[in-house]
């Protein structure tokens, strides 16, 4: 609001919407055993996750193949690498669902496939 020197008033109204781009990144292939470095399957985002809160994946039946909570963005030595109960899992595409809370507390949910070959 602003007043001229007559007394004269006017007044104007901003409104201000912030984008919030929430980028995620996920390898849609590994390779079990490989040193190529493209062994693993693991969460990477912007400075914007704070965290990981859950990550699962599952086989083609339901079955839950890998389990992860509180863990930590962008750290590929964490991530799943294509085992199950110490042996590798047969080559296939493997559905994960992830929760994942941002820094300004907004929690997401996010779902994809990962395809595992040898």
């Amino acid at each position: 609001m602003v007043t001229n020197e007559d007394g004269c008033t006017d007044e104007d109204i901003l409104n201000i919407r912030v984008n919030k781009i929430r980028e995620l990144y996920t390898p849609n292939i590994i390779r079990t055993g490989s040193i190529s470095g493209n062994d693993r399957f693991f969460i990477a985002g912007n400075s914007k996750i704070s965290r990981g809160k859950s990550l699962n994946i599952y086989d083609r039946w339901g079955n839950n193949v890998y389990s992860s909570s509180n863990f930590n963005l962008n750290e590929k030595s964490i991530g799943w690498n294509g085992t199950f109960n110490g042996r590798p899992v047969v080559p296939g595409v493997y559905a994960w669902i992830a929760e994942l809370e941002y820094i300004d507390g907004y929690i997401q949910i996010e779902t994809g496939d990962v395809t595992v070959i040898r």
